[in-house]
């Protein structure tokens, strides 16, 4: 229930709320930067995304197609090759909003590089080569690293037994 502001009387609400952060909050609460009693409302599910820069090409060349899509509705365009070859070796210091800004400059029709904004000229990290292809494989480094190589601690917060947790390392060439 709230009660909307100038009135007296409570009117019920049902929602569900999204947050997302570029931040550690875990690390933020335990500084105390971050109210350890908000972290525990919003955090009901937790999934970390690899930075745009670290996915394949193919999957960059999936997400634009998408994006274009999206933002385009009932109109149509298409990137030539050197467009796409732009897209796919940029850094996205800005991640996925960089992206989405970028396309949204497009008109209909064939777009070249000379349709797409400058890049500006960031320091961006260079992307380490991983073993980690899926998410899962992904969700599970995390959970290690955050929990400091505790397997007990990574396998509940995985919601798996230690058992499965340590199969899964050794299917995967891993040590904890």
């Amino acid at each position: 229930m709230i009660t909307p502001f100038g009135s007296h009387i409570p009117e019920p609400v049902d929602f569900q709320l999204n947050a997302d952060s570029h931040q550690e909050l875990t690390t933020m609460v335990s500084e105390g930067r971050f109210r350890q009693d908000l972290y525990f409302r919003i955090n009901g599910f937790s999934l970390t995304l690899p930075p745009l820069r670290e996915y394949s090409r193919d999957v960059i060349k999936q997400l634009v197609m998408a994006l274009l899509a999206e933002q385009q509705g009932s109109r149509t365009s298409t990137l030539d090759d050197a467009a796409m070859k732009v897209l796919r070796n940029c850094g996205w210091p800005g991640n996925i909003r960089q992206l989405t800004q970028m396309l949204e400059v497009a008109e209909e029709g064939q777009l070249s590089p000379a349709h797409l904004p400058e890049l500006p000229a960031f320091d961006v990290p260079v992307p380490v080569a991983r073993n980690l292809k899926t998410l899962g494989e992904r969700l599970l480094a995390q959970a290690l690293t955050e929990c400091n190589s505790n397997v007990s601690a990574a396998a509940r917060r995985l919601k798996l037994s230690r058992t499965t947790l340590y199969a899964k390392l050794k299917s995967l060439g891993l040590k904890p």
